[in-house]
């Protein structure tokens, strides 16, 4: 709603500094995660559990991109008063929501379907 454009505009300024400090800690534990689970390059190319490992990185790594985009697009131009820029980013969270189930979905597989790698 148009009057509630600002505040939006300013929580999604604050969880983007946020998630600023957040995210590349969560990516480099995952990286050890990984690396601690796999172990080996042929583990994660050439076992069930490492290639949904990297499709679990792939779409990750969709939820980042798409979250670039709010912080470097939809929020600025939020704060400039655009109202079709909060109607995107509304588009891109439920996209967001949809790529998060996808990654649950895999998670949900990693560990209770798949086994590591020997």
């Amino acid at each position: 709603m148009p009057e509630h454009l600002t505040n939006a505009a300013e929580l999604g300024h604050r969880f983007g500094q946020a998630a600023t400090l957040v995210v590349p800690t969560l990516i480099v534990a995952g990286l050890w995660m990984a690396w601690l689970l796999v172990g080996n390059l042929h583990g994660l190319l050439f076992t069930g559990y490492g290639q949904a490992l990297l499709f679990k990185v792939f779409l990750v790594s969709l939820l980042l991109i798409l979250a670039a985009a709010n912080k470097l697009r939809f929020v600025p131009a939020m704060q400039s008063g655009d109202a079709m820029a909060a109607q995107r980013l509304a588009r891109s969270i439920e996209v967001e929501a949809i790529v998060v189930l996808a990654v649950l979905a895999t998670t949900a597989t990693l560990t209770s379907v798949l086994t590591l790698p020997n």
